[in-house]
This record gives structure tokens, sequence and C-alpha cells, in this order.
């Protein structure tokens, strides 16, 4: 069991509420020049990284290939409301997964790991 730390600060703000009311972990990285029609068609982590590639220096979304290929199921992932000052925390399940939600751009929490549930810490 590994323990991460989700930074739930993204170019458009923090996105806490958003990955607790939505039982997701999200990050950034959500191809803002992309045009909508080009994000909509992503559906697999190769898809993201093939159009990610043409927009950002390879290295510089090295933290959306960890939760996409190094984040397993049993391992726990924490963040932290800076507004509120508290601390959730939340298991990696089976049913996890990656997806890339392109109805989230406008936050900037596009790149998702799913079936989170939150717990105050």
């Amino acid at each position: 069991m590994v323990v991460w730390r989700l930074q739930a600060n993204t170019d458009r703000g923090n996105i806490v509420d958003y990955c607790i009311q939505n039982n997701v972990a999200a990050m950034g990285w959500s191809l803002h020049d992309v045009p909508k029609t080009e994000r909509s068609s992503i559906k697999t982590f190769d898809d993201f990284c093939k159009c990610a590639k043409t927009q950002y220096a390879a290295d510089s979304f090295n933290s959306v290939y960890r939760l996409a290929e190094d984040v397993r199921e049993g391992d726990l992932i924490w963040i932290r409301s800076k507004e509120l000052g508290k601390y959730y925390i939340a298991r990696v399940t089976k049913d996890s997964q990656w997806q890339f939600d392109e109805e989230a751009e406008p936050l900037d929490a596009s790149n998702q790991l799913t079936n989170m549930k939150w717990y105050p810490a």
C-alpha cells in the first residue's frame, strides 16, 4: 500500500469540493487549447498521452501518468481543503479507474480516478 497526496490546486482553483462531491481524485492537464471535439474523443490513457504531447512538454504531465499507471487498488489518497483547513482520505478500490472527463475541463479537473469515497481525516 502506498499513500499518495493529491495536490488539489489546478490552474482554475481548488477542486477539493468537486472531488468529494463526484467521488473522484482529479487533477489538471485538461488540454484547454485542444478543441472540445478532440477532447471528447479521449477514451484511453494512450489517447490522452498522444494529445497531451502536442500541448505540453513530455515530462510535464508526469503526475497524470502516476495517477493513471502507478496508483493501485488498496492505496490511499489524501487531499486538503485549503479553504476549510480540513483533510480527506480515500482508498483506491478495484473499481477505481482512470478517465478523462471532458466536462470537468472548465475546472481543470479532467484527469480522474473514479469510484473514490472520501472521508474526513
